[in-house]
């Protein structure tokens, strides 16, 4: 990385060029997409996280959205971790 080059938020387009460049390179098929469920997934387990900080995160404007992404033992535990929230 060029120390002179200022830093820039990396837009849709510039973070697919990514993905494109390292999908050629590995003869992957990975999306953005993959990229924000498996994030999710992650933000999901992690006991310091509310699901409602996941919908948040995520912008989803109903929870039942993000409750989408669990099992139903992350179910449970996202109710144990709202209470504690």
């Amino acid at each position: 990385m060029d120390p002179a080059r200022p830093l820039r938020p990396l837009n849709y387009d510039a973070a697919r060029m990514v993905f494109t460049r390292a999908n050629d390179a590995l003869g992957a098929n990975w999306t953005l997409h993959d990229l924000r469920h498996s994030a999710t997934k992650r933000m999901i387990r992690d006991p310091k996280l509310s699901l409602t900080d996941v919908q948040w995160v995520l912008g989803h404007l109903h929870i039942s959205t993000t409750e989408q992404y669990l099992n139903p033992r992350e179910l449970h535990q996202a109710g144990e971790n709202s209470q504690v929230a």
